[in-house]
């Protein structure tokens, strides 16, 4: 977890002080700056907690620092509002990643948080197409890019798509591809090369955007 970091008046000696001050460079981030990026999401409230009269408790006072009531504020590369877009969170966090497959790099794209927090809306499922484009989440969206990617490099390169579809749910592992599978013919392993793997689970090629999403929708 992003280290915390207090803002006077503080006691503690544990936490360490910070060079409050921020990099505000609008230049595009390289490869290696995407090595291990952490961003944070607030979602608004919603309607029952607005009968509830719920505050928010958090403030942005800069584009990468949130804080949380009146002394605690938490650094991460990226800070979005409850009002952010989903196209801002996208061309910030991913679209980089995925211009970075086809130059020969792995890509992964994690959403973490407690439930309700806004996982869903954000990683996106195929359903929120029906809200528009300005309501698609990650999944989609990284969907459309890769397969205009391999459009725009068509002739000049060679690309193959194939997809796993798989939920880890406690501590077993389901593959939604082909849920008829057993748990315990899937298995987590590491590799001699370090490389983490995941055996026994269905892969399927898709050759464009709506096979793909067919796939994940079944």
């Amino acid at each position: 977890a992003p280290p915390t970091v207090p803002m006077p008046p503080t006691t503690s000696h544990h936490e360490a002080a910070v060079d409050a001050e921020e990099d505000q460079s609008t230049e595009d981030p390289t490869v290696e700056d995407l090595a291990v990026r952490v961003a944070v999401r607030a979602r608004p409230l919603v309607a029952k907690e607005r009968l509830e009269r719920a505050r928010e408790c958090l403030a942005y006072p800069s584009p990468t620092t949130v804080v949380l009531g009146k002394n605690r504020a938490f650094h991460f590369d990226e800070v979005f509002g409850p009002d952010s877009e989903q196209t801002r969170v996208y061309d910030n966090l991913v679209a980089p990643l995925v211009d970075a497959c086809f130059d020969g790099y792995n890509a992964t794209v994690l959403a973490y948080g407690q439930t309700g927090s806004g996982k869903t809306y954000t990683m996106g499922s195929m359903a929120a197409h029906a809200g528009g484009d300005d309501e698609v989440g990650v999944i989609p969206r990284v969907i459309r890019d890769i397969f205009a990617g391999i459009d725009k490099r068509r002739g000049a390169s060679e690309c193959t798509v194939r997809c796993a579809f798989l939920e880890v749910h406690n501590e077993e592992v389901r593959d939604l591809l082909h849920p008829d599978v057993t748990t315990k013919k899937i298995s987590v392993r590491e590799r001699a090369d370090g490389a983490i793997v995941v055996s026994g689970i269905r892969e399927c090629e898709a050759r464009g955007a709506e096979e793909m999403v067919r796939l994940l929708e079944n």
